[in-house]
């Protein structure tokens, strides 16, 4: 009696090609295999609020950094989007310092954001609070302080926002 190959079987076995072939795709195009791990632990070495001109920076030593740290890894973990289009100009950059509120966040070396958007390694980050596109929860990377086109959009920033009202940074 000749073994008549069962469709099921076929089918099993292109299914797990395709997916296979889906994941080697992404992870080809973001540099991450872990692209769909939707976590972030990073150690900044400091924490800059930029508040409407006023400049508060906070290192590991400070009180509030762990806390801060922490709501910024969560946020981090939660990414909505990727908008290629959006950059940062040094006089936006400037702006934003200056008459808004932002967060900037320094790391000691490269991080990776693991998300199947391609962000690249920057060393620093830039999280407008207040102002221009603000309302999209834009995250710019930037390495050795120059901030590269396209951002990140994260889902909700409310819980960082009301954290720094409470803890005295913003009003």
């Amino acid at each position: 009696m000749r073994n008549q190959p069962k469709i099921w079987d076929a089918l099993l076995v292109i299914g797990f090609f395709v997916l296979v072939l889906i994941y080697l795709i992404i992870t080809m195009s973001t540099n991450d295999p872990a692209w769909f791990l939707s976590s972030f632990k990073g150690e900044p070495a400091r924490i800059v609020i930029y508040h409407q001109g006023t400049q508060t920076e906070i290192t590991p030593e400070s009180a509030d950094y762990a806390t801060l740290n922490a709501l910024l890894n969560q946020s981090l973990s939660r990414i909505s989007g990727y908008d290629e289009g959006l950059g940062l100009s040094p006089e936006s950059l400037q702006d934003y310092r200056t008459r808004e509120t932002v967060i900037e966040v320094f790391y000691p070396r490269s991080v990776l954001i693991h998300s199947r958007f391609n962000f690249g390694r920057p060393d620093s980050l830039l999280i407008p609070l207040s102002g221009r596109h603000s309302e999209q929860n834009p995250v710019f990377g930037g390495v050795q302080g120059d901030y590269l086109p396209g951002t990140l959009n994260l889902r909700d920033l409310s819980a960082l926002k009301a954290k720094l009202t409470e803890l005295g940074y913003t009003d």
